[in-house]
């Protein structure tokens, strides 16, 4: 498998049950200082962040594949 099918792999499964577990349950934000816990109806906008740079990233990482590929 190449470095971009991994992408779209990763990325596929990030999207498909990271993002809605984060919607649901919320997630922890870990930094070198320690953890921030974030509710999922406070954490909606970074989120949403979060998604949309993921699909980014899927796109990007589709596209890539796509190119190797012809």
């Amino acid at each position: 498998m190449s470095l971009h099918e991994e992408a779209v792999q990763a990325l596929g499964y990030a999207l498909s049950k990271k993002i809605p577990d984060m919607e649901g349950r919320g997630f922890i934000i870990g930094t070198s200082y320690g953890e921030i816990e974030v509710g999922a109806d406070e954490g909606r906008t970074i989120t949403r962040a979060v998604k949309a740079l993921l699909e980014r990233k899927y796109a990007h990482a589709l596209l890539r594949c796509e190119e190797a590929a012809q």
